[in-house]
C-alpha cells in the first residue's frame, strides 16, 4: 500500500535455476524501474507514482503470469481552526491547510465579503482570509478547501456610542469602601462622567474612550438614615445604596471602674463596624481625664487617667459618656476612687502603740481576723508582702499570696494560716493589708 506521495519498493522472485520469468505492470502510475524478466531467484524494483486523488485507486503487477494487486491511498486535508470569529471592523484571520507533501487543494469561491490568499496551492500550507468591515448585523458562512469545511462568523456593526453603566457592589456599608464603575460602550465611543459627582463618592477616572472599569472610593456615611448615590455617564446613570449610621452597633467594656488613692490609667475599649461614629467626652474636666476626648469612628481604644487623690475619705465618682446615633443613643462609663482609710484590727492581733502583732505557736494553724475600715464600706485593701509560708483566705479566695487582683472594699474577714516551722528559731513577716502593716511571728519548736 502506498500513501498519495508515492514512493519506490521491491519485490522478490524465488524460481527453479534456469526457469525464466516476466514482469509488466497493470496501470499507468506503477512504473517497473528494473528486473522487468530474468531466469531463475530476482528481484523487481518498481516505483508508484504521486497522487493528488481523495479516493484510493488499485492497480497490478503481473509477475510469472500471477497477478499482484497495489493500493494507493488518496490525498488527506485538515483545516486549523476550524471556527473563526472576526470582529465588527473585519481583519485578518490565520487558517492552517495540514496535507501530504504532492496533494493539491483549492479553496472555494467565499461571499463577497471575504477573500482568501492563496486560494489553491499543493502541500501544507498557511492562508489568511481577508475579513472586510461589517456595516450590518451579524453574519456567518462556510467556507470549504477541498470539501473540508471552515465556519466564519462576523460581529455586527454596535449600536453608536450607547452607554450601559453598572456599580459593584451595588451596596455599601456604613464605613464606605472600594468598588468598580463598569462602563459598557463601543471601543471607539469617547464617555465623560457628570461632573457634579455623586456626595460621597470619588471616581478614579472622570473621562475616558471605549469600555472600561474604573475604580470608585465610597466615604464613609455620617448620616443616621441610609443614603443613595447616583453616578451618570452622559444619559446613562447608575445607583449604589449605602446604609447609615442607625444600622451601627457599639459595645463598651469595662463600664465601671475603681481606683485607689494614687490613681492611674484606664483604658476602655469602644467595638463597633468601621465607619461607625461615636463622640466620648467626661462629665467633669478634672476627673477621670482623657487623653483623646472628642470623636471617632470604629473600634479603638480610649485612654484615661485618674490623678492620685490629695486627700480625703469620701468617695470620688465621674463618668465618661460615649455618644453615638440611634438607636442605643450611647453609654456612660463609671469611674470612682477612693479616699484616705485607716485599717484596724481586734483580737486575736494585738496592738502595741501603733503596730499590730499577730502571734502562732511552732505548730502552725489557722487564725480568723476581722479587718475593719474607715470609712467602713469604701475603703479598699490587699495582702502584700507574704511569704510561702502564711497563706490566706478571703473574699471566697484561698491560697499563698500575693493576692494582688483581688480588691477588697470595706470591712470584711481575714483568715491567716501558718505552716509548721521546722527550725527551731522563730520567724516574722511583716505583711501589709491595705497600707496597714501587719506583724506576723511564728514560734520556733
Amino acid at each position: 500500500m502506498f500513501g498519495a506521495a508515492g514512493g519506490a519498493s521491491t519485490a522478490t522472485v524465488k524460481a527453479p535455476a534456469g526457469c525464466r520469468w516476466s514482469a509488466t505492470s497493470g496501470a499507468d502510475w506503477i512504473r517497473i524501474d528494473a528486473g522487468a524478466a530474468g531466469s531463475g531467484d530476482g528481484t523487481i524494483a518498481f516505483t508508484a507514482a504521486p497522487y493528488d486523488g481523495t479516493a484510493s485507486r488499485t492497480g497490478s503487477l503481473v509477475i510469472a503470469e500471477q497477478t499482484f494487486t497495489m493500493t494507493q491511498n488518496g490525498c488527506t486535508l485538515r483545516l486549523q481552526p476550524t471556527e473563526l470569529t472576526a470582529g465588527d471592523q473585519g481583519g485578518l484571520l490565520p487558517l492552517t491547510i495540514e496535507t501530504d507533501e504532492t496533494c493539491r487543494w483549492a479553496a472555494e469561491s467565499p461571499p463577497a465579503w471575504m477573500s482568501i490568499e492563496p486560494a489553491a496551492g499543493v502541500g501544507p500550507a498557511r492562508a489568511t482570509i481577508r475579513i472586510d468591515e461589517n456595516p450590518g448585523g451579524t453574519r456567518e458562512t462556510v467556507l470549504r478547501v477541498n470539501a473540508q469545511p471552515v465556519t466564519i462568523r462576523q460581529a455586527a456593526e454596535p449600536e453608536p456610542c450607547r452607554v450601559n453603566l453598572s456599580v459593584v457592589p451595588a451596596a455599601f456599608p456604613v464605613g464606605g469602601g472600594q468598588g468598580l464603575l463598569r462602563i459598557e460602550t463601543g471601543r471607539e465611543c469617547e464617555w465623560r462622567a457628570d461632573d457634579a459627582a455623586a456626595e460621597g463618592v470619588t471616581l478614579g477616572a472622570a473621562a475616558g474612550i471605549g469600555p472600561a472599569q474604573v475604580p470608585i472610593a465610597v466615604a464613609a456615611n455620617t448620616l443616621t438614615s441610609d443614603r443613595r448615590a447616583t453616578i451618570r455617564v452622559g444619559a446613562a446613570s447608575a445607583e449604589l445604596l449605602q446604609t447609615g449610621q442607625q444600622s451601627c452597633t457599639y459595645r463598651v467594656d469595662p463600664v465601671r471602674s475603681l481606683f485607689g488613692m494614687d490613681g492611674g490609667t484606664g483604658t476602655i475599649f469602644i467595638s463597633t463596624a468601621p465607619g461607625c461614629a461615636w463622640t466620648v467626652r467626661t462629665q467633669q474636666a478634672f476627673f477621670p481625664v482623657l487623653r483623646d476626648a472628642g470623636s471617632g469612628s470604629g473600634s479603638r481604644a480610649v485612654t484615661f487617667d485618674v490623678p492620685r487623690k490629695r486627700g480625703g475619705r469620701h468617695l470620688d465618682t465621674g463618668a465618661i459618656e460615649f455618644r453615638w446615633a440611634a438607636p442605643s443613643a450611647g453609654e456612660n462609663v463609671w469611674i470612682g476612687q477612693t479616699g484616705d482609710c485607716e485599717i484596724q484590727f481586734p483580737r486575736p492581733v494585738e496592738q502595741s502603740g501603733s503596730a499590730y502583732l499577730l502571734s502562732f505557736a511552732a505548730a502552725g494553724g489557722t487564725q480568723r481576723i476581722q479587718v475593719f475600715t474607715e470609712p467602713p464600706a469604701i475603703c479598699e485593701w490587699r495582702i502584700q508582702d507574704s511569704p510561702a509560708w502564711l497563706t490566706a483566705a478571703y473574699f471566697g479566695r484561698s491560697g499563698p499570696p500575693p493576692f494582688s487582683d483581688l480588691l477588697r472594699l470595706g470591712s470584711a474577714p481575714l483568715e491567716l494560716t501558718a505552716a509548721p516551722n521546722p527550725s527551731s528559731a522563730p520567724r516574722t513577716v511583716i505583711i501589709r493589708v491595705g497600707e496597714t502593716p501587719l506583724t506576723v511571728t511564728q514560734a520556733g519548736r
